[in-house]
């Protein structure tokens, strides 16, 4: 999920919704769909359609560092050892394809399992965002209950299925926390996209204290540009001087994109300010806390200021 400026979209008469660019536009059982083409990139929008959750730039450009180029940074936050890499991946909010695209780009072809609850996106991911690479596996259903059909345990799990103010509480708690650890390697990580508001990271806060719970250390990255939070959640105990530590011995010949991950991460590491409120599978009030958010937002900024809600 991301809470972001949202990009501005010129309407025009159209079956459902239109905007200038738009390509594709379909309802599903969970989502209003549209496909739209800006520049030399196609975004994905969804529902209200404030912001984009999926994109993809002629010849797989990236133009700029975002919320899912962050994820490329959660590995390093393991101790430095000059040889870090990632051998798999598991993609829990698929959407059409952005993480896995930028995932095989820096690590090359490591299977990747992406899930993904709508079967729209996922075929608007393959017609538009060349969702295509064969290296990804793209399973269709719920992320909890897909992750818990799968056997394999991977390097990194990222989860950016949280789109406020629609946020699965079941993908929240300490039990799914404690399931996806038991999908994660011996040091294997996960990297989580968590919304906030200029003055209001009760969310953040709540979900490091629901993480805490499980995994010894959580770190959190405030991506720049956006009103997003990235927590990193490792299997073994970290420092947020172990991304420094890693960046400074990167190859000469490392992927620009994952330099320029790490350096961002590393310019915008946050302390972590766990709250009291923990999710669990009997009591996870997600909806209180968002709602709140939300209001408090739209009471300080007013509807103009309203970010968009998801990329």
């Amino acid at each position: 999920m991301l809470l972001l400026a949202p990009v501005v979209l010129l309407w025009t008469p159209g079956n459902i919704k239109a905007y200038d660019g738009q390509l594709f536009e379909t309802e599903s059982a969970y989502n209003y769909v549209q496909v739209v083409r800006q520049g030399n990139c196609n975004y994905l929008l969804l529902n209200e359609g404030q912001a984009y959750h999926s994109f993809y730039c002629d010849g797989g450009a990236v133009s700029r560092i975002s919320v899912w180029s962050m994820m490329l940074a959660a590995p390093y936050f393991n101790a430095a050892t000059g040889d870090r890499t990632v051998e798999n991946a598991a993609v829990i909010g698929l959407a059409a394809g952005t993480i896995a695209k930028q995932l095989t780009r820096v690590f090359g072809p490591i299977p990747i399992d992406g899930i993904e609850l709508d079967p729209a996106i996922v075929q608007a991911g393959r017609d538009y965002f060349a969702m295509t690479d064969p290296n990804l596996r793209v399973i269709v259903g719920d992320g909890r209950y897909e992750l818990n059909q799968l056997d394999g345990r991977y390097d990194l799990i990222t989860i950016d299925a949280y789109k406020v103010p629609y946020i699965p509480w079941h993908l929240t708690t300490r039990e799914f926390f404690q399931e996806v650890q038991a999908h994660l390697t011996a040091d294997g990580v996960v990297g989580i996209n968590v919304g906030r508001a200029p003055q209001d990271r009760s969310l953040v806060d709540a979900m490091t204290a629901t993480l805490l719970t499980v995994f010894p250390t959580v770190q959190a990255i405030d991506v720049p540009g956006s009103l997003n939070t990235i927590l990193v959640a490792t299997n073994q105990p970290t420092v947020p001087e172990n991304v420094a530590a890693n960046l400074a011995q990167l190859a000469g010949d490392a992927d620009p994109l994952l330099r320029a991950a790490l350096e961002t991460a590393v310019a915008n590491l946050v302390p972590i300010t766990p709250s009291d409120i923990v999710f669990t599978d009997e009591r996870a009030p997600v909806e209180t806390i968002v709602d709140t958010l939300v209001l408090r937002y739209l009471l300080q900024e007013g509807p103009a200021g309203l970010p968009g809600l998801g990329e």
